[in-house]
């Protein structure tokens, strides 16, 4: 079994909603992965470390443009079908919809910019030369935590009648910083994000994909995490900017079409959710959040890494895994199940 793994910290083994993904040491099988991200930006994305500009203090963005949605459509839907019993006129316009239909959903737009006003700005930078996860804690401090005590979930939650799927990265509460908070049972790990786009939160194989591109990247640098060709050139590739606009899934390309239809469905979900405000707002206060100096001291060319274990997590070379049904299976490198 894995040298990774790290049973006193499970703190949710038993719960249904948490499935732990497989350790450092097991890679995601190359068949498998879909990279789509654009990591030109070198301030974001570099040979020393990554960032996560994606806060999800209260859920992703595009979550709450679904939730909007949701509410829109259901009361139309229940619009309809009072018309049906009731033997009225059926709406046939948006202009015609009785005020009640109009106040919800104008108040479901006043939630989802309500929410986002309360979103924090709280990057995570992953620093390979480090091996280090930097995070911020509270308002006056960042920390910085062994990447190689990692132990990832991904997690069912629930919001209004979705369910969605969340990658948590947990880490041992380090023993030797006071955190303010009382060691009790209930407070073992850090319940960290490991989301970069809102993509990553609506299926669990998402979180896998996003996973499997934090450890690449740990292990390997930006050779690893670099877009797939196929989808580069179905122009495909997106910035992770936490914009609804991003997203776009591999198995919705078929056909030029379907590609244009869906940049066009949620171009214009993102505007009526006035989208656009939203990712203003958001984008501004992530821009005024500045690493402590410590921090960037560490993530700078030429940092003093002595004090620190730098070794990369190596995969083992014929053990692989897949996302299968809710869930993922072990396989060889020829991708035939086997027990791990």
């Amino acid at each position: 079994m894995s040298n990774y793994n790290h049973n006193d910290y499970r703190v949710y083994e038993h719960r249904k909603d948490h499935t732990e993904l497989p350790a450092l040491d097991v890679a995601l099988h190359p068949s498998e992965v879909h990279l789509a991200d654009d990591i030109s930006d070198q301030k974001q994305f570099n040979k020393r470390f990554i960032e996560s500009r994606l806060s999800d203090k209260e859920g992703s963005q595009g979550l709450y443009v679904a939730m909007a949605f949701h509410n829109f459509f259901l009361l139309i839907a229940l619009d309809f079908i009072f018309g049906f019993f009731s033997k009225e006129p059926l709406v046939t316009s948006l202009f015609e919809l009785p005020w009640p239909v109009v106040l919800f959903y104008v108040g479901s737009i006043g939630m989802v910019y309500f929410t986002s006003t309360l979103v924090e700005s709280a990057p995570i930078r992953f620093n390979r030369q480090a091996q280090l996860v930097h995070f911020r804690w509270d308002e006056n401090r960042c920390l910085s935590i062994p990447w190689r005590e990692v132990t990832a979930f991904s997690v069912r939650l629930k919001k209004g009648a979705f369910n969605y799927y969340v990658l948590r990265l947990h880490f041992p509460r380090p023993k030797h910083i006071d955190l303010g908070v009382e060691a009790d049972n209930d407070f073992k790990t850090f319940p960290l994000s490991g989301m970069f786009d809102d993509k990553d939160s609506f299926w669990m194989f998402t979180n896998i994909w996003r996973y499997e591109f934090i450890r690449r990247y740990m292990e390997v640098g930006l050779s690893a995490i670099q877009p797939d060709k196929e989808l580069l050139e179905k122009n495909l590739i997106k910035k992770p900017s936490g914009s609804s606009e991003g997203i776009v899934f591999p198995f919705f390309t078929e056909s030029r079409a379907v590609i244009i239809l869906n940049k066009v469905l949620i171009k214009v979900i993102h505007l009526l959710v006035f989208g656009p405000l939203i990712d203003f707002w958001i984008k501004r206060k992530i821009s005024r959040f500045q690493w402590p100096e410590e921090i960037e001291r560490l993530c700078a060319e030429g940092a003093d890494l002595s004090a620190f274990n730098i070794t990369c997590i190596k995969t083992k070379p014929n053990i692989y895994y897949r996302y299968n049904q809710g869930s993922y299976e072990y396989i060889d490198k020829n991708k035939k199940y086997i027990s791990y």
